[in-house]
Order: C-alpha cells, then structure tokens, then sequence
C-alpha cells in the first residue's frame, strides 16, 4: 500500500507544476488500476472507501463475505436456480432462426443473461463455468458491437458451452468442484507460484553473469511451459497461453543467441512477476486478478515489438519493486526521480 502511494507523488508534482494536460499526456493508468484493486481488497466501511468502491464498482470482493456464510441447502439452491436460468436460455438460442429473424437486439439480451449468470457463478465459486460463459460473452458482445448476428457455428459453439456449463453444475459436479477441485486448484496453483520463484532466480543469475550464454533462459522456458500446461488443466487458458508465448520468446533468444539487454530481461521480469500476482490472486482470494495478465501480455508485445525492430528506442525503465524482487537493482533506487523536461538556456 505505501510503495503505491507513494509513487503518487510523481503525477501530483506534474499537476502542480505543470497543468492538467500533462498530467493526462502521462497518466499512470496501471498505478491507478492498482489502486483501485486495494480499494476493492479493503475491508473498510469508511467513507471515502465506500464511496469510491460505490462509483468505481468496486463490490466485487464483497460479494465474497455473503457467500461464505450460506448454508448447504443455500448453496444447493442458487445452484438450481442456475441451472434453471441456464436451461431458458438454451431454449431461447434453440428457437432462434438463422438470418434475418435474429436481431442484435436479442444478442444483447442473452448476452446480458449470461453476464447475470458469470457474477452468480463466480459468487458461487464454480470459475471454470463462469469462465466458459464469460467467453461467449465476449463473443457475443464483439458481435453486437460490429452489428453483426451470430452465424450457425457461433451458436453452435454457444450451445456446446452451455452444456459444459450445465454438466459442471450438476450435483455430482458440485460436490467434486467445492471439494476435490479445490483442494486440486490450491495445490497447482501453489506448485506454479514456487516454480515461478525458480524462474526469478534464473533471471536475477542471468542479469548479473556476464556470460552471454543462455542456458539459464532455456531452463526458464522449459518451466513455464509446465506451469502453462498445469493452468491449462485448471482451465485458465489465457493465463496458460501468455506463458506459452514468453516460452516462445525465450526460446528464440536462446536459438538466435541473441544478446540480452537489460531492457530484455527487464521485460521478462515484469511479465514473470505479473503472472506471479496473478496466480497470487487465485491463492489469496479464489479468483484470478486479470488486470495483472494485461500488464504481463503489454509488456511481452513490448517485447515482440524490439526483436522485431519496430521500436526505435527501448521502453521505459521498469518498475523499481519488480526489480528489486528478483534482485537486480536496490530499493534505495526507487528515491531517485527523472527530471521530466530538461532545463532551457537563456536564448
């Protein structure tokens, strides 16, 4: 919380010394995501906590409390009223008519069904089924924004998920999911945070030889394509596939023999540490922190972009916790502030 804080004081300098277009020319945008995301873990009921988590939608950690405190029979029974949900809703698409008949009107209202549906899912615990739905969603709304109409394979695939979702949902499913899928999700989960902590090992080793040997990245790619193919048991593709891809990445280093600048393995360190927060999240409250994965996937197309050539100058220096955690520079550095425009002489 203070180290976020405390990198306010940048953006509060620019306001006041600058004017507000500054500001907006270089908002911080992924220190206020973060901000927000304390808002929301905090169990306070001051205030200003209240009303930011009120105008900023920030309940969603909230919700989490009500659910612990159901009973059985509780649970048993929004898992019906689900279900019952989800059965409309198969009708509803199963009555829809290729071409014309279908409208985007009627896209959006399934897709504002099945959003209902991800939320009460994901107050039940039940991720894998509010994932698969939360994707279709997404589908869905991409069509609706394009004005275009589901084809006969969009339904189809929409109708293959619902089944999916129907078929975790049911009793025998339920029973396995709070039980054994739990106990199955925290011992992965827990297995890939410590190989993670294995692969910041390396990427310190490596920032600090000065051997330009790359046998350290290969073994760091070995590892993430296993902890890759275990979030893909857990159905956390997205997650599994930003691995696979910084896999690849390492992997072409390490054939090419491409050198390793610091801003490269900066960029690697960044992505590790940010999949690290993410699993974190599961471990810590159940769900993955999804706004982490989008910082390590912007910082891997950075990385995408300078082997390809198509950034002229390196990006900007990392953050300074992200380093300090694998060791290649000292925290003292994080007191040290850029001058943001140089100092005119007198013409």
């Amino acid at each position: 919380v203070k180290l976020n804080i405390g990198k306010l004081n940048q953006p509060i300098k620019i306001l006041t010394e600058d004017n507000e277009q500054q500001l907006l020319a270089l908002f911080p945008a992924e220190l206020e995501r973060n901000l927000l995301l304390l808002v929301a873990r905090s169990n306070s009921a001051g205030e200003h906590v209240s009303q930011l988590k009120s105008v900023f939608k920030l309940n969603f950690f909230d919700h989490r409390q009500k659910i612990y405190g159901m009973s059985n029979n509780a649970l048993s029974d929004a898992q019906s009223a689900v279900l019952e949900q989800l059965h409309n809703i198969k009708e509803q698409i199963s009555q829809y008519d290729l071409g014309s008949e279908i409208t985007t009107e009627m896209i959006t209202q399934t897709a504002e069904q099945l959003t209902t549906m991800v939320d009460t899912l994901q107050l039940l615990t039940e991720y894998p089924a509010s994932h698969l739905l939360q994707t279709q969603v997404d589908e869905l709304n991409a069509l609706t924004a394009a004005q275009q109409v589901p084809d006969e394979q969009h339904l189809m695939a929409l109708a293959d998920s619902l089944l999916q979702v129907e078929s975790l949902l049911q009793p025998g499913a339920a029973n396995a999911s709070s039980a054994e899928y739990k106990q199955l999700q925290a011992t992965v989960i827990e297995e890939c945070l410590l190989e993670l902590s294995y692969i910041k090992e390396m990427l310190a080793t490596q920032a600090e030889s000065t051997n330009t040997d790359n046998h350290l990245l290969d073994q760091a790619a070995t590892k993430l394509e296993l902890i890759a193919g275990s979030l893909t048991m857990l159905t956390l593709s997205d997650a599994a596939e930003t691995l696979e891809k910084t896999a690849q990445q390492m992997r072409q280093c390490v054939t090419n023999n491409d050198e390793l600048s610091p801003t490269k393995l900066d960029l690697f360190a960044e992505i590790i540490a940010s999949c690290d927060l993410y699993m974190e999240g599961i471990k810590q409250h159940g769900q993955p922190l999804n706004q982490f994965l989008e910082t390590a996937n912007n910082k891997l197309a950075d990385f995408e972009h300078i082997l390809n050539g198509s950034i002229a100058t390196e990006p900007a220096t990392p953050q300074p916790e992200i380093l300090a955690e694998l060791g290649t520079i000292s925290i003292a550095q994080e007191s040290t502030e850029p001058e943001l425009e140089p100092e005119l002489e007198p013409v």
